[in-house]
């Protein structure tokens, strides 16, 4: 059983502790895995651990969406998803970001740097209470293709070390490369899924905010995987736009975990995503 399941509440049925849920048919200390649905017609998934699920989630090849209370809704729509990530935090900027995504149930995903996470991880408590993705951007913002295998994995495994050391023992399940440059034997090397990006806002580039918003917008269909940088202010006031764009066009705003799930995809060790939109479905482009 679960540490976090320990207190059981006065009655039978879903308990919270405000980040994880999970379900006792009674009194005793036992709980559910996999569907359930109460007598009064509510359906929840609980994994092996007997947590409840969130978001979008790949069961049985299928994505399932499941609301903030955990409930599932087979209705929600798996075509009108985007994935924001942002490079190079923890910055000032971050929490900036975490607030918008409160503001408007929103979900990114973070690619971190270890000399960054040394000074900045407080935050990322923060990053997983909100259900945004951790990621791992490497330890020193090396070019890889510089390195050998070995050298590569070594500095993504320090990166996680210090996202640990703030996270209560909880590691990125994804990286990015630096430059998102790689040699054909880091990959495997690294065992983790590398998520690249099919759109680029150029923020590092452009640092002006109506141009980043036009960027972005020019290039973005359902199923994106868009690529930006925290640390930029520029970058924070482009998405106090967006972000409320987009929903209101009808898009929910997940992590890259969650865009793969709904579309299908678990993510894999060893592979490297570019993008869920439906042209790269088509073409055979979701990852190599």
């Amino acid at each position: 059983m679960d540490e976090r399941m320990a207190s059981l509440a006065a009655e039978p049925g879903l308990i919270s502790d405000g980040q994880n849920a999970w379900y006792t048919p009674d009194l005793i200390n036992c709980y559910y895995n996999g569907w359930f649905t109460t007598a009064a017609g509510v359906t929840y998934h609980f994994d092996n651990s007997g947590l409840a699920d969130y978001g979008w989630k790949l069961i049985g090849g299928q994505g399932c969406y499941f609301d903030e209370q955990a409930v599932y809704q087979p209705d929600a729509d798996p075509n009108k998803l985007l994935a924001f990530t942002f490079d190079d935090g923890p910055s000032q900027g971050m929490d900036e970001i975490l607030s918008l995504c409160e503001e408007t149930g929103s979900r990114a995903t973070f690619f971190m740097i270890g000399t960054q996470v040394q000074n900045g991880g407080a935050v990322i408590p923060h990053i997983i209470q909100d259900r945004c993705q951790v990621g791992n951007h490497s330890m020193t913002h090396t070019q890889m293709t510089t390195v050998s295998a070995e050298e590569c994995s070594e500095n993504f495994r320090q990166c996680d070390e210090w996202i640990r050391s703030f996270s209560g023992g909880i590691e990125s399940d994804v990286i990015r490369y630096p430059y998102g440059d790689y040699t054909s034997d880091e990959p495997a090397a690294v065992g983790k899924p590398g998520i690249m990006w099919s759109v680029d806002s150029l923020d590092w580039d452009l640092r002006d905010t109506q141009l980043i918003i036009d960027q972005v917008l020019k290039q973005t269909t359902e199923g994106d995987i868009i690529l930006m940088h925290d640390r930029y202010e520029e970058t924070v006031e482009a998405c106090r736009y967006l972000f409320p764009y987009f929903i209101e066009q009808g898009y929910q705003l997940v992590t890259v975990k969650e865009l793969a799930a709904a579309k299908g995809y678990e993510l894999e060790a060893g592979k490297t995503y570019y993008g869920f939109c439906q042209e790269y479905i088509e073409d055979g482009r979701v990852y190599q």
